[in-house]
């Protein structure tokens, strides 16, 4: 086991045990920040209106300190970089990670179509993944309840995804070893389900509770073919001219881990019919 995916596991165990952080808030072992598409870079021919990235981004992050209880792990469903992922974007991005691992918070993140993995490795060498993927980011985090399946989705040079058949015959075995543990599995990845093929693999094992993607800067979810799917909005980034001003899905999801339902809940930044919604995945 490589020394990052030790140490998440160590914290995600002490998380369970409702420990106090530095500053004596507690950790809720059942609560899980889920932010995706932060969109964060240093390209000089940035448009207005994706001038305040980092500024958006650092601010999230202040709502997530402010949580009491605090969050056990938040997950970054990628394009963490502007937009052809280069050092110097993960640079403006690591000072806002580092204020969760200053608080105790472990983070873990998927690339998207816009990050670059040589570029996001020279930043953050600690961030690697399983094993078998040792030039992918393959990620798996656990909680109490849960066990969260992050797959690597990117190839580079193009804005959609492929399925990849190492991945999902991995996926495969991955799930079903987890099956005695009792716990769910959410698996996820930057792009949609439909696009890197994960539902069939899904279906086939009862502790799959859904599927958790980013890239189309929506807050969506529905259950469809019996496979459960939350698209996160984007954390960062405002469409332009995409949306309404008053209707532009701007913020993070709050997943709080239950006995008997999981419920996820949309928290906007900026006046949004959808801010509280939830969705809720039962058991």
């Amino acid at each position: 086991m490589r020394f990052e995916r030790l140490a998440l596991a160590v914290a995600l165990l002490l998380g369970g045990l409702a420990p106090l952080f530095a500053d004596d808030i507690p950790v809720d072992p059942n609560l899980v920040v889920l932010i995706s598409d932060t969109h964060v870079g240093t390209n000089p021919n940035k448009p207005a209106h994706a001038a305040r990235n980092e500024e958006r981004f650092d601010q999230t992050v202040d709502k997530i300190l402010a949580m009491n209880p605090r969050p056990a792990l938040v997950l970054h469903y990628g394009d963490i970089a502007y937009s052809c992922g280069k050092p110097a974007d993960y640079q403006m991005s690591k000072p806002i990670f580092a204020r969760l691992d200053e608080a105790g918070i472990p983070w873990a993140a998927a690339f998207g179509n816009h990050d670059r993995r040589d570029a996001f490795w020279e930043v953050f060498p600690e961030k690697r993944g399983v094993e078998e993927f040792p030039d992918k980011l393959v990620v798996v985090a656990e909680t109490d309840r849960a066990v969260f399946i992050l797959l690597d989705s990117l190839e580079v040079g193009n804005v959609s995804t492929t399925p990849d058949p190492a991945q999902l015959t991995w996926l495969d075995e991955k799930l079903a070893s987890l099956e005695p543990s009792g716990k769910r599995v959410y698996v996820g990845a930057h792009h949609p389900i439909k696009q890197t093929g994960v539902a069939d693999v899904l279906k086939k094992h009862p502790n799959a509770a859904g599927y958790i993607f980013g890239h189309n800067h929506h807050w969506h979810c529905k259950t469809d073919d019996s496979v459960s799917r939350v698209g996160l909005p984007s954390t960062a980034y405002i469409p332009h001219n995409k949306y309404p001003e008053q209707e532009r899905p701007l913020g993070y999801v709050t997943l709080q881990l239950g006995e008997t339902e999981d419920v996820f809940t949309f928290h906007s930044r900026l006046e949004n019919p959808q801010d509280g919604e939830t969705f809720t995945v039962r058991f």
